[in-house]
């Protein structure tokens, strides 16, 4: 393998709108699309207002800052049992010749840049989690506002979920590689 010239590390950002130019060449204009989080967090939200939900003595307000509070509990949690996950990835990532490897391929912004993103949205549901509890205190939210909050979290949560989980199929992935690049190395 050539060393090739240093450029440095793509911005977050911009390794996200990369990965999305790439995706479109597979999935058109819908990659541009986040439609697993619109299906997670909003989706139930035009369901039960279609279908004009009876909202009362539904969620207290004890209840509602109970649930968020569990969800900053849990969050913090999916993080920790994840951070082994993305501690491999990065690892293996960063392994000279590997990384190497993974940049001819054009691969490695992908292996880095998704445990990055799964971990911003596990910290975004604590975030949220903090934020809904907060101004619940302050607006003080009615019966239909804790519900329609209390489904756009659970949504979210369910996101993360699939999110992390995903994790899992990156390290396969990844690791599929990595034996591929072993046994090209060792063939030299």
């Amino acid at each position: 393998m050539t060393k090739k010239s240093d450029t440095g590390p793509k911005s977050l950002p911009a390794s996200f709108f990369e990965l999305i130019e790439h995706s479109e060449t597979k999935y058109g204009i819908c990659a541009y699309i986040p439609l697993l989080f619109s299906v997670c967090c909003f989706l139930p939200l035009v369901i039960i207002e279609k279908y004009e939900f009876n909202f009362e003595n539904k969620i207290s307000s004890d209840e509602f800052v109970s649930f968020h509070t569990s969800l900053l509990v849990f969050s913090g949690i999916i993080a920790a049992f994840s951070i082994s996950s993305i501690n491999h990835i990065m690892n293996l990532t960063s392994k000279y010749p590997f990384s190497d490897y993974l940049m001819e391929e054009k691969l490695f912004n992908s292996f880095v840049f998704y445990p990055q993103f799964v971990f911003i949205i596990q910290c975004a549901l604590a975030v949220f989690s903090v934020i809904f509890i907060c101004s619940h205190f302050i607006f003080d939210f009615n019966e239909p506002n804790r519900f329609r909050l209390v489904l756009f979290s659970s949504g979210y949560a369910v996101y993360m979920i699939i999110r992390t989980v995903g994790l899992l199929g990156l390290m396969r992935l990844l690791n599929w590689h990595f034996a591929r690049y072993e046994i090209m190395y060792n063939e030299d």
